[in-house]
């Protein structure tokens, strides 16, 4: 994943559809992932409480908009593979679309919502599932 995000970066620049200053900032932004990933480790606590919480869950949808549809595919993907529990990865802009009918209090919603462009639109999303008494798992930016 970090050579394709490297590759897509050179592309940009090299097309003039991104700027040197925002390469830049995408590329400080990978340097900080070490740090990211102690303080993930850090808070293992509660990601044991959220996994105790839903093992006994059927099926699981995980949502994500923009950059963030791949991974929602590849967290489902993930969890299908590692636990034989049932997932699948949407686009959050075409939830209406299908997979909104199945959301109830017994599914566990995984949104993926970072504070970026799309954030308020995945808000929105996370508002509609709760509507529905899904159970909201927010992997967000603090």
């Amino acid at each position: 994943l970090l050579a394709l995000f490297l590759l897509t970066i050179n592309w940009g620049v090299l097309r003039k559809s991104l700027s040197l200053e925002k390469a830049r900032e995408m590329i400080e932004e990978l340097e900080k992932i070490p740090s990211y990933m102690d303080e993930l480790l850090d808070n293992q606590k509660s990601i044991y409480e959220c996994a105790d919480q839903y093992h006994q869950a059927q099926n699981f949808l995980f949502l994500g908009r923009s950059f963030n549809y791949p991974t929602a595919l590849e967290g489902a993907l993930k969890l299908k593979e590692i636990s034989y529990i049932h997932a699948e990865g949407y686009a959050a802009g075409e939830m209406k679309h299908g997979p909104l009918a199945l959301v109830d209090e017994r599914m566990p919603v995984v949104c993926i919502a970072p504070r970026d462009s799309v954030y308020k639109k995945m808000v929105s999303n996370i508002q509609e599932v709760k509507a529905r008494k899904g159970k909201v798992i927010a992997v967000a930016t603090q």
